[in-house]
C-alpha cells in the first residue's frame, strides 16, 4: 500500500466517507493511478480490482454490514492520514511514525 499511498489517498478523498460502492471505488482507483509515477501507480501485476481487494484485506476499507456490495473505511484517522499524505507530497515529505495511525510504527504496511 505504502508504494501506491497517494493513489489512496486521492481515491478515498474523492468518495464520501460513509459508504462507498464497490464499483465506485474501483472506478476511481483507474481514474486515479498515474503509471511510472512513485505513490501513484498500481503495485507491479496488479489491476484496479486486485487492489481493492488488496486495500480490503489490508484493513483500509471493509464491507458494509447491510449491504456488501458498499464498502465503509473502519478507521476514519487512517482515512484522514492517507488523504494528508497527498497534501504532504506537495512539500516533498512523506509522514511516518505516530502520525500513521493504524499502519504501525513506520507508517508502512
Amino acid at each position: 500500500m505504502v508504494d501506491a499511498v497517494y493513489l489512496v489517498g486521492a481515491v478515498l478523498r474523492e468518495l464520501p466517507p460513509a459508504a462507498l460502492h464497490k464499483a465506485k471505488v474501483s472506478r476511481a482507483i483507474k481514474s486515479k493511478s498515474r503509471a511510472d509515477e512513485p505513490g501513484w501507480d498500481l503495485p507491479k501485476g496488479m489491476s484496479a480490482d486486485q487492489f481493492l481487494d488488496h486495500l480490503i484485506h489490508q484493513g483500509v476499507m471493509q464491507p458494509d454490514r447491510d449491504c456488501e456490495h458498499r464498502l465503509i473505511c473502519p478507521i476514519p484517522r487512517l482515512r484522514t492520514w492517507l488523504i494528508e499524505q497527498i497534501r504532504c507530497r506537495s512539500v516533498g515529505k512523506f509522514r511516518t511514525g505516530s502520525a500513521a495511525v493504524g499502519t504501525g510504527s513506520t507508517g508502512r504496511s
